[in-house]
Formats: C-alpha cells, structure tokens, sequence
C-alpha cells in the first residue's frame, strides 16, 4: 500500500519536473509521506523506485576540453615562482566553464583577479 501511494506521489511531481533525481523527490516527497504516515528513507526510495523502473538513466555526455598531447608550441608556467601575491592587478587567471542546456552545451570563460577573486571579464559578455 505504502509502496503504491509513494509510486503515485513520484508519478505526479514527475509530470511537472520529467527530470528529478530521486535525492529531490526525497526531499520534495516529506510532507506528503509525513500525511500518509509513510516513513521513508532516501535509500528505501532508492530501492522502490528501482525496484519499479522510475530511476532514471543518465546518459551524460562530458566536453571534454583538455589534450595535452597536441602538436602546438607549450608555453612555461610563468607563475610557478610566485610564492606571494600583495596587490591586485598583479596576476590575472581564467578558466571555462562548460554549462550543460537542453541539447548542447555554452561554455563562459571569465578572467579572474587571483589577488582579489574579483572578476575582470567575462565572455560572452
């Protein structure tokens, strides 16, 4: 009976977010659990859910944005021998970040103060 009423409660909250992972339908299932007088951990959740065919299959697609074995002339590390930084302007360092949309992917390279952790650009802008 218990198993039925979460199964249900899973169904609906999975038409409005298709997505959900069971540690936010956890989270988003305590009072409606609470009411029925259901007692349910995460992993019982877990075990339900997969027991039934509700888990969902990540099929992660990962960037990957690092050869290290190119052709290309390798720059040194200039930065290696600075022990210290005591003001800002002094080294500036940047990174991507890929962000993971619908069906493809963007990526935001931002240009960082290492001094001061405040951001100097961004792009796209």
């Amino acid at each position: 009976m218990a198993t039925a009423i979460v199964l249900k409660l899973v169904h609906e909250i999975r038409e409005d977010l298709p997505r959900a992972g069971v540690p936010k339908l956890h989270f988003m299932l305590q009072e409606n659990l609470a009411a029925h007088g259901i007692k349910m951990g995460r992993d019982a959740l877990y075990q339900v859910l997969g027991e039934h065919g509700y888990l969902l299959r990540y099929r992660r697609r990962k960037p990957y944005t690092t050869d290290s074995d190119h052709p290309y002339k390798k720059y040194p590390n200039l930065i290696r021998e600075i022990k210290y930084l005591t003001h800002p302007g002094q080294l500036w360092v940047s990174d991507i970040t890929y962000i993971r949309l619908k069906d493809k992917f963007a990526y935001l390279s931002i240009v960082t103060d290492a001094y001061s952790h405040k951001i100097i650009t961004s792009f796209p802008p």
